[in-house]
């Protein structure tokens, strides 16, 4: 899990001031973009947002023409079925409803 210290991000005498992470420390890309909607609350004077956690969605691959293994939480399916569950999920996580439809009907012909 990743967590952010906050108070590295101002400066002890000057407290308005913040500094980014890829000025003071090399860190992975999820870290920095963490650090950077922190930054962007107290500018707003919102809520801070809160510490990131990860969420094991399970795994999935497309390996040919309508063949795909799927390990969803121990559910461990390939071949066709397999196929059109990772279809399915894939639609599932497209972003807008148009994007879904248009997908989920070029890849059904």
């Amino acid at each position: 899990m990743i967590s952010i210290k906050i108070s590295r991000l101002a400066l002890p005498l000057l407290p308005a001031v913040l500094l980014v992470s890829c000025a003071t420390t090399v860190e992975p890309p999820k870290a920095q973009l963490d650090e950077a909607r922190t930054i962007a609350a107290r500018v707003a004077g919102r809520r801070e947002p809160g510490p990131f956690r990860y969420r094991d969605r399970g795994t999935m691959a497309a390996v040919g023409p309508r063949k795909a293994v799927v390990d969803i939480h121990g559910l461990r399916v390939g071949g066709l079925a397999g196929s059109v569950i990772w279809a399915f999920v894939h639609i599932l996580y497209l972003v807008g409803w148009g994007n879904r439809l248009v997908t989920g009907s070029s890849s059904a012909v």
